[in-house]
């Protein structure tokens, strides 16, 4: 079976596209493909998050990375594939993969010129603190709320509205319609809600930071929004849609699963903010951490050993099995963080967020969505 069967399939019923294929893919298979699986996804995750320095992976690697989780989501659930598809799946794997870098790139520049001003020093030097001293903006931590809040409402519009209104378009212009629409309103509401006031006036005039007009820093911000997406990744991923695919009507549905995720969110960071006193760079730890752990359990294993046992019962062994494993992640990347970097520019937790996201969630979707599973089997259709 191509890429193109299994991304087709990933996106045949809006909000449960991905999960839809754990029924029925590979069962026969797990824990082996898995295992496999995993070497391909540490291996990769190794590359981005050590090859250089874990500070440089953070701060360079980073921010082009968040950029570039929009075009994987459309790529891998709008587009199944989509123009890479017809080569088959290796073939279809790389061409998806080197589109999606790409776009990262180009998109970090973009947001840096919406956030002040663009420069290629911003984008790729690894010493933002001498950067910003002198007067240049950089990507990080300058452009990492507005790429969030972008890749936000992206799975927001993918997974919790069930790709409405956009899922009657054809596939490849809907593709399209979610990236610019997710730019569009991702852009108005970091303006509208996020503030640098954080960045005394002269050094905001100095790098010249287009200032939003809202309540938030710009930094909890990205907090708030990471805790989003554990909702949505825990209803739409690991649970599968549940509770929401029991609601008969659509609206209604639409509402419930818009409030839950974004209020659970919400009231998530608010909790841990000022009931926990965690700062925001622990947020961003854990909430990468079990996001990474939804992908790990949800999609690389497919809830296996739980694959097998009714709903409720595969439900609550998956949540215990992504405790679990977030709990490993987490320890295991702070420790692995502290022993090989240094962390001057930023605190270890913002590194282990972006490993949880960047390079485990999203490494994961790339090796099972956009490359099907190469050169391991391919995940199988629903109801083949």
């Amino acid at each position: 079976m191509s890429v193109t069967d299994s991304a087709e399939n990933l996106t045949s019923d809006g909000s449960v596209a991905i999960t839809e294929l754990h029924e029925e893919a590979g069962q026969r298979s797990q824990p082996l493909v898995g295992v496999l699986g995993l070497l391909i996804v540490a291996v990769v995750f190794a590359l981005l998050s050590t090859v250089w320095s874990p500070q440089t992976s953070l701060v360079v690697l980073g921010p082009i990375s968040t950029f570039a989780l929009p075009v994987l989501v459309v790529s891998a659930i709008w587009w199944g594939g989509w123009p890479f598809a017809r080569f088959g799946r290796s073939a279809s794997g790389l061409g998806n993969t080197v589109m999606i870098a790409a776009a990262g790139v180009i998109l970090t520049g973009v947001g840096l010129l919406i956030v002040g001003h663009f420069s290629v020093q911003g984008i790729f030097s690894s010493n933002a603190a001498k950067l910003n001293s002198n007067g240049v903006l950089t990507t990080f931590p300058f452009t990492i709320p507005i790429a969030a809040t972008v890749f936000v409402t992206m799975l927001q519009l993918t997974f919790v509205s069930n790709k409405w209104p956009l899922h009657r378009m054809r596939t490849v212009s809907s593709g399209i319609s979610a990236f610019v629409f997710s730019w569009v309103v991702g852009t108005a509401i970091y303006f509208l809600v996020t503030n640098w006031n954080s960045v005394p006036a002269a050094a905001r005039t100095a790098l010249g930071i287009r200032n939003g007009i809202g309540p938030m820093n710009a930094i909890d911000f990205t907090a708030l929004l990471l805790c989003i997406v554990v909702y949505q990744m825990s209803f739409f991923v690991l649970f599968r849609g549940w509770p929401f695919t029991g609601i008969k009507s659509e609206g209604a549905r639409l509402v419930a699963s818009h409030m839950a995720t974004i209020g659970g969110g919400w009231i998530t960071f608010f909790v841990l903010l000022d009931g926990f006193k965690w700062q925001d760079p622990v947020i961003v730890g854990a909430c990468g951490s079990i996001i990474g752990s939804i992908f790990l359990v949800g999609m690389l294993f497919e809830t296996w050993p739980f694959e097998r046992e009714d709903a409720a019962s595969n439900r609550f062994g998956s949540a215990v099995m992504t405790v679990i494993v977030s709990c490993v992640l987490y320890f295991g990347l702070r420790a692995l963080g502290h022993a090989t970097g240094t962390w001057s520019q930023a605190p270890v937790e913002l590194w282990i967020g972006v490993c949880g996201l960047n390079y485990i969630a999203a490494v994961i979707i790339l090796h099972y969505a956009v490359w099907g599973r190469w050169p391991l089997e391919a995940p199988k259709p629903p109801n083949s």
